[in-house]
């Protein structure tokens, strides 16, 4: 059922596996195949210089800038969409600053400072690597010891107030998209 309006078309059309929403998933995964194996296989790289002429290091802090502004875009639109929901723009709104802050800015300004990138959102066994011995030792005492205690005191605390799915809910970007 289509809509008076021309957006409407485009909102059910992009909702409902029409034209527009095919034509966006081709989009969506050409730019990851683009981004994930640029400059191997055949496959051009694009992004790595685009983000040098930006002044970036590389194409994954641009890629975490694109994917933080993508959170922020969609958060904005929950809060307008639900905004007689006080749970619902709290829950955005934390979100959107967890991965602002340590999705993102924390981790780069951690490289910068010349100290080891390290995302505090990612609790084991998300980021399991952080607990072998060659990272471990990379990372240093204070980053193992801040993902034993949010791992095995913090998520489990968190669980037991807020539900089992207070990760992807309230602190995932993933769960935020």
């Amino acid at each position: 059922m289509r809509r008076q309006n021309p957006a409407g078309w485009f909102l059910h059309d992009i909702k409902n596996r029409g034209v527009t929403a095919w034509i966006l998933s081709a989009m969506l995964f050409t730019f990851y195949i683009v981004m994930y194996f640029g400059g191997q296989y055949g496959v051009p790289d694009v992004f790595g210089p685009f983000a040098e002429s930006l002044g970036l290091p590389n194409k994954w802090v641009l890629y975490g800038a694109l994917y933080s502004l993508a959170i922020v875009s969609g958060g904005i639109w929950m809060i307008i969409k639900y905004r007689h929901n006080r749970y619902q723009v709290v829950r955005t709104c934390v979100v959107m600053l967890v991965q602002c802050t340590l999705g993102f800015s924390v981790p780069l300004v951690l490289k910068f400072a010349g100290q080891p990138e390290y995302y505090f959102s990612y609790l084991w066994p998300l980021k399991i690597d952080y607990f072998y011995p060659s990272t471990a030792g990379y990372v240093g005492l204070p980053y193992l010891i801040y993902g034993v205690i949010a791992a095995l005191v913090l998520s489990p605390v968190l669980g037991l107030f807020f539900g089992k799915r207070w990760y992807c809910s309230w602190v995932c970007g993933c769960g935020g998209l």
